[in-house]
């Protein structure tokens, strides 16, 4: 009996927990929509675009091969076969996390995860798009000019479950002061487990003290997760 009461548990909260889900995609706020004054394309990026006066906006859903969006809270939503993977982004500057952007004591914007990148305004920015391609996971990081002139030390990729794989950022130029490099992992976790973490980490950490919060207080970066 006591085996029932648990399975007929299990039951309902798998029942909770299917409807929350669908209430939630049901009612996300509309898909961020780029400006109409970005029209003109980045050569050589097609998911890339220009207004003009050095902006650069990123399409989410284009760079996904239309799989993906991104909504007005700054996650991502990407659609792959019959599941729906949710990207949230989390930064660290100076030891403070953020979730949109950092602001200094007088309300400035110091760093910001931001699709529209203006490599003059000051504001340290980024932005990662997602894309499968024949079962590999393929994450483009893009970083404007204030973060390569503004942020001290090597500015490194992390990814892997355990921040185990690292290199230093590419730095490949798609258009003046703004900046793309890519990584790509396996995407078996879509068709084996799909609560498998996804951890891809972009910042002056090192590989010693990446993912420790006591080690990372000087640090400054973001990632999607």
């Amino acid at each position: 009996m006591k085996g029932a009461d648990r399975s007929s548990y299990a039951l309902v909260a798998m029942i909770i927990a299917v409807a929350a889900a669908l209430a939630y995609f049901s009612f996300m706020p509309q898909v961020q929509e780029p400006a109409s004054v970005f029209d003109q394309q980045v050569s050589g990026a097609p998911f890339a675009f220009t207004d003009g006066t050095g902006r650069v906006f990123i399409d989410t859903n284009k760079a996904a091969g239309g799989h993906a969006e991104r909504d007005y809270y700054g996650l991502i939503r990407y659609k792959e076969s019959n599941y729906w993977l949710l990207f949230v982004p989390e930064g660290i500057y100076n030891g403070e996390v953020f979730y949109s952007n950092h602001e200094d004591d007088d309300g400035n914007v110091i760093i910001a995860f931001n699709d529209t990148m203006d490599p003059d305004n000051g504001i340290i920015e980024g932005w990662m798009t997602f894309r499968v391609i024949d079962n590999e996971l393929h994450a483009r990081v893009f970083l404007d000019e204030d973060w390569r002139s503004r942020i001290q030390g090597t500015t490194r990729l992390f990814w892997g479950e355990h921040w185990n794989l690292t290199r230093a950022y590419g730095w490949k130029e798609i258009y003046e002061g703004v900046y793309m490099d890519t990584v790509t992992m396996s995407a078996k976790y879509l068709y084996e487990d799909i609560t498998a973490p996804i951890h891809i980490f972009v910042g002056n950490a090192t590989p010693e003290n990446v993912g420790i919060p006591e080690r990372m207080r000087n640090m400054v970066g973001f990632s999607f997760s």
